[in-house]
């Protein structure tokens, strides 16, 4: 089943209305329309099962640079029946790190961590010295498993009364932590509005989210995600947290699920307007004008790979089926050159990739292929060596490898297949 092709092969498109989540105004190009999409995290327990499709469009705000979804999926629809925990399995070789970079700046003993999630990275936090930790979990599952860590959770969304009550029984926090929770939030000046009512004077605001740029200077649009409503880089966070009156104090990138960014932050005196007059601002803008045509590009130099493969005998598989891997399958219309997915989580082995329609099997899967295989990495960068020799292992020589993602050289990747390809 092909869902979608890449729309607007090459160009940018003006956009009238609407207000950007970073600088408040309203100088909109859209620089990429992927058609109509599924959930990339709703899969499907039968192959005629039927889906809801919904358009999926990139805008780019040329006065601060910040990549967007203007027509976000209503939360209610996206999240319905959200009652599981993605991210419990993931490791987190970054996480060390990022708590090295909070206390090199202070010794918090209140934290406050919006979006908590199982609770993992608070209670590592309370392991160094944070004597009081709470939490903010509105999926009932990881508040749950947060709470079995001996943590206080909040089972709500974010919202000032929710605030004020929990600084009316907690008190103001020297620590405000928010881990990948910016790029999902619809309503930006609201968070900020919030973190002002928790955090003390004098306290730290620790943001990480998703780097957007290794995959935007790749046009890979395995970056895109319908829950990510916001795309970050360096600078535009820089100018959003001048915007609320926040300076970073550090700031370090992490090879860890395609690329993260995190950063710490101190209030400031300063309040400054964000604009689009930066060299990094241009540079966003000349690489916005140009997203499109280079994942045409790849989509196009990607399909005619595989279909060689297959013709000359070669399996296609896709090792792993999380969002990265739907949203690239259905964006570049790829399900049709690709014989069926594995994946190492027992919960979506049975199942069927949204959109295409893929089944999921275990990695054994690979054991009963006779011939030469290609594995089509689907798995964050930090994981990949991992699968790659587990796929050796089963197959031996008769496996070939090629990354999907970014940060990886996805063009690069593509001479592997030709390779097994002359082999054959």
């Amino acid at each position: 089943m092909q869902v979608s092709t890449v729309a607007n092969g090459g160009g940018i498109k003006p956009v009238q209305g609407g207000s950007c989540r970073s600088c408040g105004r309203g100088d909109f190009v859209e620089i990429l329309d992927l058609g109509n999409l599924p959930i990339a995290h709703r899969f499907l327990s039968k192959p005629d099962e039927k889906e809801e499709l919904f358009p999926l469009a990139l805008h780019f705000c040329r006065d601060c640079g910040l990549t967007q979804i203007l027509n976000a999926i209503d939360p209610e629809i996206l999240y319905r029946d959200y009652n599981h925990n993605f991210s419990s399995w993931k490791p987190e070789p970054h996480l060390t790190s990022e708590i090295d970079m909070i206390f090199s700046h202070g010794t918090p003993r209140a934290a406050l961590e919006v979006g908590c999630n199982d609770g993992k990275f608070m209670a590592e936090l309370m392991k160094v010295g944070v004597s009081s930790g709470v939490g903010i979990e509105p999926n009932p599952i990881p508040a749950g498993i947060a709470q079995g860590r001996g943590l206080t959770v909040y089972q709500e969304m974010l919202s000032p009364r929710l605030c004020d009550g929990i600084v009316e029984s907690h008190g103001q926090f020297d620590l405000v932590v928010a881990r990948q929770v910016l790029e999902h939030l619809l309503d930006v000046e609201a968070f900020f509005k919030c973190v002002d009512r928790v955090l003390s004077p004098d306290g730290m605001l620790f943001i990480d989210v998703p780097d957007f740029e290794p995959g935007f200077r790749q046009g890979d649009c395995s970056v895109i995600w319908e829950e990510h409503v916001s795309y970050f880089t360096r600078s535009v966070l820089d100018n959003l947290l001048c915007r609320y009156e926040f300076t970073s104090v550090a700031s370090e990138n992490f090879n860890f699920s395609g690329g993260c960014l995190s950063l710490l932050a101190r209030r400031s005196s300063v309040k400054e307007k964000v604009g689009a007059t930066s060299e990094s601002t241009q540079d966003l803008s000349e690489l916005a004008g140009t997203f499109s045509g280079r994942i045409a590009n790849y989509q196009n130099a990607l399909e005619g790979a595989l279909s060689r493969a297959r013709k000359n005998g070669i399996s296609v598989v896709l090792y792993g089926t999380g969002c990265r891997a739907n949203m690239l399958v259905n964006g570049l219309s790829l399900g049709h050159l690709i014989d069926y997915s594995v994946d190492d989580q027992k919960e979506r082995q049975g199942m069927f990739l949204p959109g295409s329609r893929l089944p999921i099997h275990s990695s054994e899967k690979l054991q009963a292929e006779e011939g030469q295989v290609l594995c089509l990495l689907a798995v964050n960068n930090e994981n990949e060596q991992k699968v790659s020799s587990k796929c050796a292992e089963m197959l031996g020589d008769r496996v070939t490898c090629i990354s999907l993602h970014a940060p990886k050289d996805i063009c690069q990747e593509l001479k592997k297949i030709e390779n097994i390809i002359l082999a054959a």
